[in-house]
């Protein structure tokens, strides 16, 4: 109870402890509605109105203490949820503007960055080994999945994966892996804290891949978005949704490995 409510508890007490006779709420606080043959008290008396406010206090201390409680199972119930849904992050916040690319010939590295793209590009087998090396608990993580918990450790929203075919996804959660085509060059990994659970889109263009993903296709016209986020990374990204509807992207340099 709080500090409130115990004291008018002890008004309540003094007033009424002296008496042995229990105590009725209702024939102490008498209704606007009086019973047939009886005379309505004209003006309440000092002592009535103290009670009744006595009365609503305790009452308000409770209602407040049960509000407090469903909050508390609310947030706790949601949080549960949260951390139990497939997918979810691990060490840096991860980024939609942050891309991965694994590739065996061609870096796309340059021209990401160009149109505003936090990106970097290597080999699959470079970045295997660097995430057993860089990442802790990976001993029996391998292949592709090895690579998508790297990218998660270090704040990647997306792993671009170049020529899709060759690579084992089975180790990944994914929400549905597609049946590739040969036009699909591309396809793009969600990860982390963007990976509720992990979605893979693909794309003959990198770009298409990349903003069929939820949180980069909600930045594409005719949508708007709202959140203050969402603006900023738009307008980082604009050449790069100018560029989904200006024909095919251009050609992307070898890569020196």
């Amino acid at each position: 109870m709080s500090s409130r409510g115990r004291r008018v508890a002890g008004k309540l007490l003094q007033r009424f402890g002296a008496s042995r006779v229990p105590f009725d709420a209702d024939a102490a606080v008498p209704d606007a509605a009086m019973t047939a043959g009886s005379e309505p008290d004209p003006k309440p008396s000092a002592s009535t109105i103290a009670l009744r406010e006595d009365l609503d206090a305790l009452q308000g201390s409770g209602k407040g203490k049960l509000v407090a409680l469903i909050g508390l199972v609310v947030v706790a119930l949601a949080g549960a949820a949260w951390a139990f849904w497939p997918g979810g992050g691990i060490g840096t916040p991860d980024s939609p503007g942050k891309v991965l690319v694994v590739t065996e010939s061609a870096s796309p590295e340059p021209f990401l960055q160009a149109k505003g793209f936090e990106a970097d590009a290597q080999t699959f087998e470079n970045l295997e080994a660097k995430a057993h090396a860089e990442v802790e608990g990976l001993d029996d993580v391998e292949g592709v999945a090895a690579i998508v918990t790297f990218a998660d450790q270090f704040g990647f929203g997306y792993v671009v994966f170049d020529r899709p075919q060759q690579f084992d996804f089975k180790g990944l959660e994914l929400e549905s892996v597609p049946t590739f085509t040969d036009d699909d060059r591309y396809a793009v990994v969600s990860v982390g804290d963007l990976a509720r659970p992990a979605k893979m889109t693909t794309g003959k263009r990198i770009l298409d891949a990349l903003f069929e993903q939820d949180e980069l296709k909600a930045l594409v016209p005719p949508n708007e978005p709202t959140d203050v986020d969402a603006i900023e990374l738009r307008d980082k990204l604009r050449e790069a949704i100018d560029a989904l509807s200006s024909g095919p992207t251009r050609k992307i340099a070898p890569r020196r490995l």
